[in-house]
């Protein structure tokens, strides 16, 4: 009698998990969502999203009377898009997760193999290439349009002035991150935007000792 009354609670048990778990686990899938989502938000740390920055300079006349700035910073979003929808591949996702998680405050590069590199840069050269195929056409139809040259990384700025942490795809004019200053005052729209000169002196170093984890690009407008 007992072991029939152990065989149908077992029966009922095994039923009930059927029946329920897939239910529990919905929810349990919710609420952990729910969890990271409040705590990414007390951070301000947002990484399942991806950010295209351009970083425009401007140099600026330093024998200009009382010009005490050598150029100028301004920084502008292009587009902000879910990280899965860049990276649909798991096993790039999850390398591209990992760099950005080897980032510090020093470092804000995010870095991977170098076997791996134009493959994950690829695929942002492609976003970004979509957001100027109107120009590309048109230069392919002969019709006036300007070409500039760009470089582009990944980056994940860990610096306490930051408003909010995100991943960025930081792009600059070739040109312009080769000949940045490395000293002297560059003129900002906010004092936090300091962050990003030092970001930016950093990468124009690894640059040349790691250009594997830049790409180039030419955009037709």
């Amino acid at each position: 009698m007992l072991f029939a009354t152990g065989t149908f609670l077992s029966m009922l048990f095994d039923f009930l998990l059927k029946l329920f778990g897939p239910i529990l686990g919905v929810l349990a899938g919710w609420y952990w969502g729910q969890w990271q989502a409040n705590a990414s938000w007390k951070k301000k740390e947002f990484k399942t999203v991806l950010l295209l920055g351009l970083n425009q300079i401007q140099r600026l006349d330093p024998q200009a009377s009382e010009q005490k700035y050598a150029a100028s910073l301004k920084l502008r979003t292009l587009f902000e898009r879910k990280i899965e929808s860049i990276f649909p591949n798991k096993a790039m996702l999850d390398l591209v997760t990992q760099g950005i998680e080897k980032t510090t405050e020093q470092d804000p590069l995010v870095r991977f193999p170098k076997e791996d590199g134009w493959f994950v840069l690829n695929r942002v050269l492609n976003e970004i290439a979509e957001q100027f195929a109107t120009g590309t056409l048109k230069r392919d139809m002969g019709l006036p349009v300007h070409n500039q040259s760009y470089l582009f990384c990944l980056t994940f700025e860990r610096d306490g002035k930051m408003h909010q942490f995100k991943p960025r795809v930081l792009m600059i004019q070739k040109q312009e991150l080769l000949n940045f200053p490395d000293n002297g005052a560059i003129l900002l729209e906010s004092p936090n935007h300091e962050v990003r000169v030092r970001t930016l002196r950093q990468l124009k170093k690894e640059y040349q000792s790691n250009p594997h984890l830049f790409m180039e690009l030419e955009i037709s407008l």
